[in-house]
């Protein structure tokens, strides 16, 4: 496997350092060269990097009034170290359809509205890192479709955001995280890179789900550039036989299941949830080289309900695929997929508003068979006949037609001799 190009939270942000960094030299909007602002600083400092608008207010007092009327221009903006509590000093009236990168980290943020990024439709990196926040309203970063890098590591969060666009990023270490339970599988499964470390988890049965997702994505510690370990792999705080111990040096048979406590996330919804995982069981039956067979148990009593799947391949969440399907099918084959690769397969069922994910599997697709020319020519016969097979049956049918009208012609002419 080729080793993976996803950047490091480092580089995720490296135009606002390039901004930053006083030994770099840009140019303003009119294309004057201006320096990078130094400590001491009082007003934001506007740059042009790479054709990307830069607005550097780290480290300054910054109004309300500036951010309420902040250039549609701007690419990225860094408002690092202003001590800001709240995103809502932004503008509501207009997007900012440009921005693409936001660094608001190393703030007090601690409150956010249901409509906090909308305002910021195309963005593609956020850091909320070093805050103060708890809790996130739901379906927060849902109107950020093309979000690709989310940090909210080093606040006190107690739980992951209940959905998440298919980042190719997300850090949520260094919490208060100390349970996740396995109906949010469907909110990590999609990520390409979580990291869960330095949270204070308790270490019980209802965490083998998210252990066994670690282990089969614990190869990515050789492939992404300056992946920390510590970030990635999350140690047990408790039970205090297991307190200390990193995940990758305890048995499964270790995390045993106790009594239930005010963190077992006994929700209702939860509940219902982990009913519909008990009656819908969606497993992958067969693999082939660019095909996958999925099952689960529909019956004709599912009359309403529908089965939602959506597949990708590993590291390409932009190019996702879905098909919706009555549950009663109980099947269905995915084709087209390449040979020899690793898909990720995420299934959700609804029943009017309601919907309930069993989850998601990490596949991947066998290996082809070695061919010689022959095969090889062989298929492509074949494929030739099944792709214009329509074409060669109506030239066939005029084919046909034209020796009989020539035929007819002939038995006329003899007869008229």
């Amino acid at each position: 496997m080729a080793r993976l190009s996803f950047l490091t939270p480092s580089l995720v942000f490296a135009a606002v350092t390039m901004a930053i960094d006083p030994d770099i030299k840009t140019t303003d909007n009119n294309g004057v060269s201006a320096e990078s602002p130094k400590d001491g600083d009082s007003i934001c400092n506007l740059y042009t990097v790479e054709k990307k608008v830069i607005l550097n207010c780290s480290g300054v007092t910054v109004q309300e009034e500036p951010l309420e009327n902040l250039d549609q221009n701007v690419n990225v903006l860094d408002i690092s170290y202003i001590g800001l509590t709240r995103l809502s000093v932004f503008s509501k009236e207009h997007k900012l359809k440009n921005l693409l990168v936001l660094n608001a980290s190393h703030n007090s943020i601690n409150h956010f509205e249901e409509d906090s990024f909308r305002m910021f439709p195309n963005l593609e990196k956020l850091d909320l890192s070093f805050n103060s926040i708890e809790k996130l309203p739901n379906d927060v970063f849902m109107s950020m479709s093309d979000l690709r890098f989310l940090d909210l590591s080093n606040n006190k969060l107690i739980s992951l955001p209940n959905k998440l666009p298919m980042t190719e990023w997300f850090d949520v270490s260094n919490n208060r995280i100390s349970s996740i339970p396995e109906t949010y599988s469907s909110v990590l499964y999609p990520q390409t890179v979580f990291l869960l470390g330095k949270n204070p988890f308790r270490c019980t049965c209802d965490l083998l789900w998210l252990k066994d997702l670690l282990s089969t994505r614990k190869y990515l510690l050789n492939f992404v550039i300056n992946l920390d370990p510590k970030k990635f792999i999350p140690v047990c705080t408790s039970p205090e036989h297991l307190a200390g111990k990193p995940w990758d040096t305890v048995e499964d048979s270790e995390f045993k299941c106790i009594g239930l406590d005010e963190n077992s996330f006994d929700s209702a919804n939860e509940k219902a949830s982990n009913k519909i995982q008990e009656e819908v069981k969606v497993t992958v039956s067969e693999i082939g080289p660019n095909w996958v067979i999925l099952k689960w148990n529909g019956n004709s009593d599912d009359i309403g309900k529908v089965i939602e799947i959506k597949y990708h391949k590993f590291g390409e969440n932009n190019d996702k695929k879905q098909v919706i399907l009555p549950l009663s099918a109980s099947g269905y084959r995915l084709r087209n997929l390449e040979v020899d690769a690793p898909y990720v397969i995420c299934s959700t069922v609804m029943l009017g508003a309601d919907s309930y994910s069993p989850g998601c599997e990490e596949i991947v697709t066998a290996k082809g068979p070695d061919k010689n020319l022959f095969s090889y020519m062989y298929e492509f016969v074949i494929r030739l006949f099944i792709d214009y097979s329509n074409h060669l049956i109506v030239l066939l049918i005029l084919f046909i037609t034209t020796l009989y009208i020539i035929q007819r012609k002939e038995v006329n002419k003899k007869d008229k001799m």
